[in-house]
């Protein structure tokens, strides 16, 4: 499995609101709505790069994007 994106980059992630949206959504889609089409269109650059890599961090089963994500929840 390839190297999560949560491992160096957490600090980023935890600031980045857009991508503390996503997560959300991808984890709890019914609780935390999101067009993802409208965000994805708003994002360039690294920002949409590391979206990009935390989509794909989900969709792998990445165990760092669950933990991340459950933390986040409970924050909220």
């Amino acid at each position: 499995m390839p190297k999560s994106v949560f491992l160096p980059r957490y600090a980023e992630i935890k600031r980045t609101k857009h991508i503390n949206d996503l997560v959300r959504h991808l984890y709890d889609p019914e609780r935390w709505p999101l067009d993802i089409d409208a965000h994805f269109s708003k994002l360039s650059g690294n920002a949409l790069a590391l979206a990009m890599d935390v989509l794909e961090s989900h969709g792998r089963g990445d165990p760092e994007f669950r933990r991340y994500a459950e933390a986040l929840t409970l924050a909220s």
